[in-house]
């Protein structure tokens, strides 16, 4: 039932195991659904050339997932989400101190923090397996795994939005924020 994932100790759990996937996932699927077309609309460059941004910052992404393979076991579940979320939010909170950047130093950035955040896109489901017995594995994890799928369409939304209104920084500083949701629940309540 899923009133299990409430009771006793994985209340704290499952609560906590939630806004990490919503601070990792709403951050992913945000960048990836739109840097391209940011690339295109507000840096004018060629579809061509936004699109191999877009891809570079995937294969950065790819990078970091063959890395937390083997990190994963060096460092362990909640220092590895601690320090792949910090290091995003400290990425794309910068944007809030500076100017608009050109498109290349846009992608530095923005793939920096995609770099740090692939390290919790991999090692997530690991964790939320591990922290609930058997009995509950499949129901956490399946839960856990909606709350993705609802921050990356909030996500994507919100970056229509924003960018209008408040600028190309604002929607970064708007993904730090999230990766720094996730970072601050891992270091206060993930076990």
């Amino acid at each position: 039932h899923i009133a299990d994932l409430f009771k006793g100790i994985y209340l704290k759990r499952t609560i906590s195991v939630w806004f990490i996937w919503i601070g990792a996932y709403f951050v992913s699927y945000g960048l990836n659904a739109w840097a391209p077309s940011l690339y295109r609309t507000v840096y004018h460059l060629p579809v061509e050339t936004a699109l191999q941004y877009g891809l570079y910052t995937s294969a950065v992404g790819l990078c970091a997932s063959a890395l937390t393979i083997w990190m994963i076991e060096a460092v362990g579940r909640r220092p590895m989400l601690i320090m792949s979320l910090s290091g995003c939010a400290v990425f794309l909170l910068a944007f809030a101190f500076l100017p608009q950047l050109t498109a290349f130093g846009t992608w530095v950035m923005t793939t920096s923090g995609f770099f740090f955040l692939g390290f919790s896109l991999l090692s997530l489901a690991t964790y939320t397996a591990e922290i609930y017995p058997t009995h509950l594995r499949a129901l956490g994890g399946g839960v856990a795994s909606a709350w993705q799928r609802g921050a990356s369409m909030v996500g994507t939304t919100l970056v229509g939005f924003i960018l209008p209104y408040w600028g190309i920084n604002a929607v970064f500083v708007m993904f730090g924020l999230f990766a720094l949701l996730g970072a601050v629940t891992a270091i206060f309540f993930a076990i």
